[in-house]
């Protein structure tokens, strides 16, 4: 039966005539998108167009996505990363020095546990398991993986099924055991003009050029972070990106990474939801441990300072604290921190755990 739907997904293809591979990429991968944000999906521009471009690729129709519109997407995530970095987040990290160092610590203990796990047990290169563990930054590890660091079909599956799983399982958790909150904030975004977005992003575009001849691993989205969290920092620009832009460059990304899994099996996918669950339990567990001692230390609240340490991402972890009415400070402040770490040092940290590239 599967074999005969991948049959028909291809015959289809082929007789789709003049609608080119990326014109349907782009189709699926918005449709995709769309439907993810009706239904509530956690990130879902980037994970509704995976989802969307990865089945259709998955059953034999042609996928395709052009390395132009590669960048394009990239540079939408680098610049949207730069914007958490303002001057309040910047105040706030010296208000909790200690509780960062922490979660620096356990970044590091969880991305080693859970990549020896993935290693020894389900047999991934070192290369694929530090990217498939990195507690966050989902858009910076799939363009790592673009670059050949990982399998990014492997590393985008058990990314997203990490990010599902905890979104879905954290607030669950925590309203079981009574962890509610203080705080009652809600504050009002602001936005970047279109203009000065559309000049942003000219300049990193340029910037990613030079940096991808240079061998600037994911150039564009770790220049994009520097130029655009510099300008956000010193206050030379402030708000997020257009929503709309943003919509736009994360179903790019997405389409870039569903239009890979042609080759994925039934067998494969199997394999890595259970990898994924094995993941989520052990690194919930020290999470949940780290926090408890913390919340002690520090006369925080316990489900504060786990979803403060949690793994998923900004956006779903900074809603989800106000939902549970926590401190958004706190949990913003570490959450960013969190991905500067992350994208600073995954690199380096896959050159000195996994000497080799090989796929998964």
């Amino acid at each position: 039966m599967f074999n005969s739907a991948r049959n028909l997904g291809r015959n289809l293809g082929h007789n789709l005539g003049p609608i080119k591979p990326i014109s349907l990429s782009l189709l699926i991968g918005f449709i995709g998108a769309g439907l993810a944000s009706l239904l509530g999906v956690p990130a879902p521009a980037l994970l509704g167009s995976t989802f969307a471009v990865s089945a259709a690729s998955f059953f034999g129709l042609p996928m395709k996505m052009s390395l132009l519109l590669r960048n394009i997407g990239f540079t939408t995530i680098g610049c949207s990363l730069g914007t958490g970095i303002t001057p309040e987040i910047l105040s706030n990290a010296a208000r909790w020095p200690l509780s960062l160092v922490v979660l620096t610590l356990l970044l590091l203990l969880i991305m080693f546990a859970t990549s020896l796990i993935l290693v020894r047990v389900f047999g991934l290169s070192k290369g694929t398991a530090v990217l498939s563990t990195s507690p966050g930054a989902l858009s910076y590890t799939l363009a790592l993986a673009e670059a050949g660091m990982g399998n990014i079909k492997t590393v985008s599956i058990l990314q997203s099924l990490r990010l599902l799983i905890i979104t879905i399982c954290l607030p669950i958790i925590l309203s079981t055991v009574g962890e509610e909150g203080q705080f009652s904030l809600h504050v009002t975004p602001t936005w970047l003009p279109f203009g000065h977005t559309l000049i942003l992003m000219a300049v990193v575009y340029a910037a990613g050029l030079l940096g991808t001849k240079l061998r600037i691993p994911a150039a564009y989205i770790l220049i994009g972070m520097v130029i655009s969290g510099s300008l956000h920092a010193t206050g030379l620009l402030v708000g997020n990106m257009p929503k709309e832009i943003l919509f736009i460059g994360f179903t790019l990304t997405g389409a870039v990474v569903g239009a890979r899994f042609s080759s994925i099996s039934r067998h494969d996918l199997k394999g890595l939801l259970i990898a994924a669950v094995t993941i989520f339990l052990v690194s919930s567990a020290l999470t949940a441990t780290v926090a408890y001692f913390m919340s002690s230390f520090l006369g925080v609240p316990f489900g504060q300072i786990w979803v403060a340490y949690a793994s998923g991402g900004v956006e779903a972890m900074a809603a989800m604290a106000l939902s549970l009415d926590y401190d958004p400070a706190f949990v913003a402040t570490h959450h960013i921190f969190r991905i500067l770490f992350l994208i600073l040092m995954l690199p380096l940290l896959i050159r000195f755990l996994a000497r080799d590239k090989g796929e998964a």
